[in-house]
């Protein structure tokens, strides 16, 4: 079958070649009636499928054309149109002679089924042929109504269009003054970039802030803007952000926020705290970038000076850690040197537990003047240094007591971490002064972990000689176990005793997560 397509919009005509074309049929194409005519006149065709709003000669006047001319009198002609859809322009269209009125857009199926349905009906010889129109007067005045119609809706789309537009003109203009007012009276300097970091605009605020005007700023590179460590951060940035930009996973709406330090006209330079985002277009790429920037000199110079002060006062602090420490050792001295004339043994044995728990505070004092953490001490590392200082007053014969530790890394405040390395230093000393008599040999492990979140538990077993079944550690008015339980008791803990060949205790106490 031979097609021929009037239409002045290259892509409707392209639809509808590949339509038709995908069908097994061959086509021929026209923008105009006054083209098609002509190529109607140069072959064999089997139907005419036309636009009505047409230049030169629109697809009424080639309907008229056709159906006066003998030779195309019974062509079948279709009108597809999206411009001529209501029904006094199909009903004018049909008295012209047309076959079929389609309406744009139509299902390409239900097009095809139509075009075989019409050649069907006009292939039989006896097939009537639409009634046309002969009065000229009536073709003229009906075509006249038809243009006047479309030319009123036109002009009534123009005018509505006019309107829109000039209400959207104004919304700008309002915007625009908004958006200046706010940029030009703002305290903050807005500053756009382009993509190789060139001004673009920068609103007045910059006389405030660095003492140049906008000209002058505008006119400046990022060199002379700010110092060379602030340039260097700017690189970075612009280097991390790109990188993001082309993995293209990242959040396109994201900003970033710098500290910088610019120079002013005087020489002199001030700190600012600059927001930057990309300017995107339509299709969110990346074309400029814009920088909002605000005066933090005074809040810079107020965290130097809180800065100093901390310093100073952690100077001190390390001071009087120091100074603790050394005053626990002189007092661990005085005492040791006493007991030398001591000549009862239980009261040396008193003196040495004295001392123990003194070297045990000190040792704490140590940890915190030697610590970068001021206000808290690595616990496990403590229990380390307190077995060094046990094993040296008692003597430990390493081939005969076995000591491991399991000890975890947790940092606990100076006031929980001094309960706790006394309640270790009296669980060790006990274990080493009761649980292996008369030469026995064995094994003690110190344990440290954290249970969850909240807490964590010290443990001290041995497989030594045990205690006794009715020992009750709670009632007992031993030293030890009268300073166990009150630390235990400081630090809101509880102390478990496990006799499964040998002795373990266990104190739980409570030590959140930083």
């Amino acid at each position: 079958m031979n097609v021929l397509i009037v239409d002045d919009q290259e892509e409707n005509r392209y639809f509808l070649k590949c339509l038709f074309t995908g069908s097994g049929h061959r086509v021929a194409e026209a923008a105009n009636g006054k083209a098609a005519l002509e190529i109607l006149a140069k072959g064999d065709w089997d139907l005419v499928i036309s636009d009505i709003l047409m230049p030169v000669m629109d697809g009424y006047q080639l309907c008229r054309k056709i159906r006066a001319d003998d030779r195309w009198r019974r062509l079948p002609f279709i009108f597809y149109t999206a411009t001529y859809v209501d029904q006094m322009d199909e009903d004018f269209a049909l008295k012209l002679g047309a076959d079929r009125f389609f309406r744009k857009p139509l299902d390409p199926r239900v097009l095809m089924e139509e075009v075989r349905a019409l050649l069907e009906e006009t292939s039989r010889a006896e097939a009537p042929r639409p009634e046309i129109v002969t009065d000229e007067t009536e073709v003229l005045k009906l075509y006249s109504e038809r243009l006047v119609h479309k030319l009123e809706d036109k002009m009534a789309r123009l005018e509505e269009e006019t309107i829109q537009r000039k209400q959207a003109e104004e919304a700008l203009r309002r915007s625009e003054r908004q958006y200046r007012l706010i940029t030009e009276n703002t305290i903050d300097v807005i500053t756009v970039l382009d993509m190789d970091l060139r001004i673009t605009y920068v609103n007045p605020s910059v006389y405030r802030l660095r003492g140049f005007t906008p000209e002058e700023a505008m006119a400046q590179s990022l060199d002379q803007i700010m110092t060379p460590d602030s340039r260097r951060r700017i690189s970075e940035i612009m280097d991390e952000e790109m990188r993001l930009e082309k993995a293209g996973n990242a959040d396109p709406d994201r900003s970033r926020s710098v500290v910088l330090e610019e120079y002013r006209k005087d020489g002199t330079t001030i700190w600012t705290e600059v927001s930057l985002s990309f300017i995107r277009d339509e299709k969110r790429q990346p074309i400029g970038i814009m920088t909002v920037s605000r005066d933090i000199t005074e809040r810079r110079r107020a965290e130097e000076k809180i800065q100093a002060s901390l310093r100073e006062k952690e100077a001190l602090l390390r001071e009087i850690h120091h100074r603790v420490k050394n005053n626990m050792q002189i007092i661990s001295s005085l005492i040791n040197i006493s007991a030398r004339d001591v000549k009862d043994p239980a009261f040396a044995e008193v003196l040495r537990q004295i001392r123990l728990r003194i070297r045990s505070i000190a040792t704490a004092h140590d940890k915190l003047y030697k610590s970068p953490d001021l206000a808290r001490i690595e616990i496990g590392d403590f229990i380390s240094d307190l077995l060094i200082h046990y094993g040296q007053m008692f003597a430990v014969d390493a081939s005969r007591i076995r000591i491991q530790t399991e000890l975890e890394t947790l940092l606990l405040p100076i006031e929980t971490a001094v309960p706790v390395g006394l309640i270790a230093g009296e669980l060790i000393g006990n274990s080493l002064r009761h649980a292996f008599p008369n030469g026995r040999r064995g094994q003690m492990t110190i344990g440290l972990r954290r249970l969850n979140p909240e807490e964590a538990v010290l443990s001290v077993r041995d497989d030594g000689v045990g205690l006794p079944p009715k020992y009750d550690f709670r009632k007992a008015e031993s030293p030890g176990m009268v300073i166990l339980n009150s630390l235990a008791g400081q630090i809101l803990g509880r102390v478990e005793l496990v006799r499964d060949g040998g002795t373990e205790f266990r104190v739980v106490f409570r030590a959140p997560s930083a």
